[in-house]
């Protein structure tokens, strides 16, 4: 887990300002950010861990006004570029790389790269994959920290506790 941290942090030194003057220069991106969260509420709900990552995006985008976490000026930040390679090489964590790289059916594989004529398409596919990126490294950093099936739900009771993980704060970090 350091590891990742480390390697995602050390990409890149942007911080939220960045976030904010990136937000401001691209119309409506924090609305596509907040409608995506909204839309993706039912489908999360399927799931315990799903209902998970839908809450702590909805709290860790507000408490940034939706704002994207993972680029700037148009483009993938070095941050979102590090931990997509991470994902990608999930295997060596001892999980699937397929866990990680789709989102409601979506490979997310690459940001956006061919930019979009339109205004709208491109700030909804930049919001998509922001949210994509951000509920993917809350599942791995989960998964990473917990294990991808909790011992308790196969039915054993190893006795032993977890120190508790703020996934949003983590994100945040990243």
């Amino acid at each position: 887990m350091r590891s990742l941290l480390c390697a995602v942090l050390l990409a890149g030194s942007g911080d939220f300002a960045a976030i904010g003057a990136y937000a401001a220069e691209v119309p409506g991106l924090a609305t596509a950010i907040r409608n995506g969260l909204e839309d993706s509420r039912t489908a999360a709900q399927r799931t315990p861990a799903g209902v998970g990552v839908q809450q702590t995006l909805q709290a860790e985008y507000a408490r940034h006004e939706f704002r994207p976490f993972w680029s700037r000026d148009g483009k993938a930040s070095q941050q979102a570029v590090a931990l997509l390679a991470t994902l990608r090489a999930a295997d060596t964590y001892g999980l699937r790389p397929t866990d990680y790289l789709t989102y409601q059916g979506r490979l997310l594989a690459e940001p956006p790269s061919e930019p979009s004529s339109d205004h709208g398409l491109e700030v909804d596919r930049w919001a998509q994959f922001d949210l994509a990126l951000s509920a993917a490294a809350a599942r791995f950093i989960t998964h990473v920290h917990c294990g991808r099936t909790d011992p308790r739900a196969a039915g054993f009771n190893l006795g032993t506790s977890r120190p508790e993980l703020d996934v949003g704060a983590v994100i945040e970090r990243l």
